[in-house]
């Protein structure tokens, strides 16, 4: 295994883009992932920040982190979509294959599976408009993975209680069918 096969965070280092870059590769990383923070707050705009990041050198894995987007209705609703447009243009112009995206905790969102199995449609969709790929995993792929995690669950059951995990299995379950 060699340094190159790995990477960064920028959300983990200090200071503008390019001393991110700077660092990351001085380091000897080969890769790194994102904020959108990095691109938006560059002095000449995200279009310069894409310059940089692809004159770095570094292979970007991963774009972060479109939040609160799934839920939402009304004008909450298009506003999100418009970010997502937005940042999966940046993945696109990065050459990024990956757009994080963490479940929504707004107070705004809706509980309901189908409100939010839609926005994530909406997504994939808006996602393969911009040239990324949606991976489904198989049902052999899906067990593997779950096996590999078994033993994390495993080990953290008895800090977070076995209550609560069963609870959480209990909530995957319903939305699993």
């Amino acid at each position: 295994m060699h340094i190159d096969d790995f990477g960064m965070d920028t959300i983990t280092l200090a200071g503008d883009l390019r001393a991110k870059l700077r660092a990351v590769r001085e380091a000897g990383f080969g890769q790194i992932m994102l904020s959108a923070r990095d691109l938006v707050g560059h002095p000449e705009g995200w279009r310069a920040a894409v310059r940089d990041v692809q004159s770095s050198g570094l292979r970007v894995t991963g774009f972060q982190v479109l939040r609160d987007f799934e839920g939402l209705s009304g004008h909450l609703h298009d506003y999100k979509v418009d970010i997502a447009k937005g940042m999966l243009e940046m993945c696109h112009a990065l050459g990024a294959k990956v757009l994080l995206a963490c479940s929504s905790t707004s107070q705004h969102a809706s509980a309901d599976p189908d409100d939010l199995a839609r926005d994530l449609r909406k997504l994939a969709t808006l996602a393969v408009k911009a040239g990324m790929q949606i991976t489904e995993l198989s049902a052999a792929e899906l067990a593997r993975f779950r096996e590999k995690v078994k033993p994390v669950i495993d080990k953290h059951t008895q800090s977070v209680g076995a209550e609560t995990v069963a609870a959480l299995n209990a909530e995957l379950a319903k939305v699993r069918r």
